[in-house]
């Protein structure tokens, strides 16, 4: 599973590695990414673009699912994210989604057993200060590589 977050993050898929998310930690129930601040990255001065915001939140919400099902064994397309901007940033994100908050609108189980179903994770943007930047939903159609289309 290392390598499918890895693919996620740290330069192998091009927006991401444009916006530089790079995995800073992992642990056995989540995983830490950040987002280094990067004047190009800004839509007015001295305010990042809410799309980095966003782009971390959709990333950290499949890396963190990522941990639960074997991407070797199941893709993810992101149906809908949300996000609530709650102050702007012109510093480092993180996001620190943790495997116990996902929300499993098709149970672990039925997903494993039919190959398909959805499934939400929250997603809390902080800065270094761990204060709060963003609070987002990011929501994912799950479907087992042998489910065909």
């Amino acid at each position: 599973m290392d390598d499918a977050i890895d693919d996620l993050t740290n330069g192998r898929l091009p927006f991401q590695r444009k916006v530089g998310v790079n995995v800073q930690a992992r642990h056995t129930d989540g995983v830490d990414l950040m987002v280094p601040f990067d004047p190009q990255n800004l839509s007015v001065p001295e305010v990042l673009s809410a799309g980095v915001a966003y782009l971390l939140a959709e990333t950290a919400g499949a890396a963190v699912v990522w941990m639960v099902l074997s991407p070797r064994d199941f893709g993810l397309l992101a149906r809908t994210v949300e996000i609530r901007y709650l102050r702007p940033a012109n510093f480092n994100l993180w996001a620190r989604p943790r495997t116990a908050d996902i929300v499993w609108e098709t149970s672990e189980d039925v997903v494993r057993r039919d190959g398909r179903g959805r499934v939400t994770v929250p997603v809390d943007i902080t800065g270094p200060d761990g204060r709060p930047v963003a609070k987002a939903r990011a929501q994912y159609a799950v479907v087992s590589r042998d489910a065909g289309p």
